[in-house]
């Protein structure tokens, strides 16, 4: 008798380990965007009204925090804190003023969006 056909082939799975704050292009729930001041471009998740994500690239130590905004819309979004590295492979903690930075992928190209480090009074900061 004949062979039977082939069954279907399953349909891709998803990017293998795909997390959110890796570097461009972005998943569909990010803005990519270049941060005032720090050399780099990020994928940022919003974080007006949810909490930042908290998948962030394997042998991550940087924090998510909801610590950018852009000065145009308003809109607030997250990125991942640093303070002296800890950022996912490929990527540098920018310093933007104090001990804290942001950690970037090197990247001099234009960007849609520039995001900037969110005013210090709108953090809420425990003692």
């Amino acid at each position: 008798p004949p062979a039977p056909p082939p069954p279907p082939a399953p349909p891709p799975p998803p990017a293998p380990g795909k997390t959110h704050y890796e570097a461009p292009p972005c998943q569909s729930d990010e803005v990519e965007a270049a941060i005032q001041g720090a050399g780099g471009k990020v994928c940022a998740p919003h974080c007006d009204q949810s909490a930042c994500p908290t998948d962030v690239p394997e042998g991550t130590r940087a924090r998510p925090a909801c610590i950018l905004q852009d000065s145009a819309s308003g809109s607030k979004y997250c990125a991942l804190a640093c303070i002296v590295g800890g950022c996912p492979t490929g990527a540098k903690c920018a310093k933007l003023g104090g001990f804290m930075g942001v950690c970037v992928y090197p990247d001099s190209s234009p960007a849609d969006k520039v995001l900037t480090l969110a005013g210090q009074e709108t953090e809420d900061i425990t003692v």
